[in-house]
């Protein structure tokens, strides 16, 4: 083979190489500048993950942090037509509020929310969090998350790599996965991606920013929107219809005996951020006052919230963990299906959060 195509074939390789690198380096250098690494979006990796928990790490000012999930995270305003959702979620109104009143103080609400999130994973977060200093943490807790479809091995967290990471402190994370050769490669790989390849760690950021997930569920999205149009009310009658259907399972087999794992998890959970001395609201997410009864017997229903609030208020003696429960002014009329809410809905319960942190204060 002629030694001067070699030549030019390097030469080509190693062109695109440094073109790549410098695209990434200033691709990432983009996500960090304009606040797309801490703006509200689904986690489906630990290096967003990674990514958020060093923004929060080393942001200077107030630092509020938000966990939970769906209802947490906000995200299904946007299914429901919210183009500026983000601006309407939990974690923004509680910026907001905290902002009017520290007038100057720089404020980051991170939302670490993660869609079908469990108290398995809610525990493991707070984990990571351990040598962050927070000035303010929410945690939204739903009476799915103790279903028996949560008890088993397989199901008791939402995302399998969240159980195997661990922190290096100032938000770092390393993956202790070290079962198979093969999983073992292929974190070194990604771990060298990361380091070389700024915007390879970036890329959930990047893609939540401009696709609102994955880009072919964007690209369905819109084939769908102009084939099909907006749902029509018989269509979203239909989903409300599948969706009671699934609730209602979940919400016939929940479970908050003591040998629950996901309670066990919330016990442990409560109980280090009390040794911690965290300043933490738990509140609960308050289904639909018409749609409730539809998928659970109602007087069940009042008493596994009064057996839940017992089971808080074990926490609360520090006085640093606030509970607070099923708001009544979240009417029917505030909520987009059984368990999430609008952006006035949000309002209202980042106000009376607010309003419960003022009276502990």
């Amino acid at each position: 083979m002629n030694t001067s195509f070699i030549a030019k074939f390097l030469s080509i390789v190693a062109s695109f190489g440094i073109a790549l690198w410098l695209l990434s380096w200033a691709g990432g250098a983009l996500a960090w500048q304009f606040g797309w690494v801490t703006a509200d979006a689904d986690i489906q990796s630990p290096y967003s993950l990674e990514a958020r928990l060093k923004a929060l790490n080393d942001f200077e000012g107030a630092r509020i942090v938000v966990m939970g999930d769906s209802v947490a995270l906000g995200k299904v305003m946007a299914e429901h037509g919210d183009e500026n959702w983000r601006e309407h979620t939990l974690a923004a109104v509680l910026a907001k509020l905290w902002q009017a009143d520290h007038p100057g103080q720089p404020t980051l609400a991170l939302n670490l929310a993660l869609n079908g999130a469990v108290p398995a994973d809610l525990e493991k977060l707070v984990e990571l969090l351990a040598d962050i200093n927070i000035d303010l943490l929410v945690i939204d807790v739903a009476m799915r998350s103790y279903s028996k479809d949560f008890e088993t091995q397989s199901n008791l967290f939402s995302r399998d790599w969240l159980p195997l990471l661990a922190t290096k402190g100032q938000g770092r994370l390393y993956i202790t996965e070290k079962d198979a050769p093969a999983k073992r490669f292929e974190s070194s790989l990604s771990s060298l991606a990361r380091t070389v390849l700024p915007l390879y760690a970036l890329r959930d950021n990047v893609r939540e920013r401009f696709f609102d997930g994955e880009p072919r569920e964007a690209l369905s999205r819109l084939i769908k929107k102009i084939l099909v149009g907006y749902p029509s009310e018989e269509q979203k009658e239909n989903e409300l219809f599948d969706l009671l259907l699934k609730s209602q399972r979940r919400y016939e087999t929940v479970n908050f005996e003591a040998d629950n794992p996901q309670r066990q998890a919330t016990e442990r959970m409560l109980d280090l951020l009390r040794t911690r001395k965290q300043k933490t609201v738990v509140f609960y997410t308050k289904e639909n006052p018409e749609l409730i009864d539809s998928v659970m017997d109602m007087n069940r229903h009042a008493q596994w919230l009064e057996e839940f609030a017992a089971f808080i208020a074990g926490f609360a003696d520090s006085g640093l963990i606030t509970y607070i429960p099923p708001i009544p002014e979240l009417n029917s009329d505030l909520y987009l299906d059984i368990s999430h809410v609008n952006a006035e809905g949000y309002q209202i319960l980042g106000q009376r959060i607010w309003a419960a942190l003022k009276c502990r204060n």
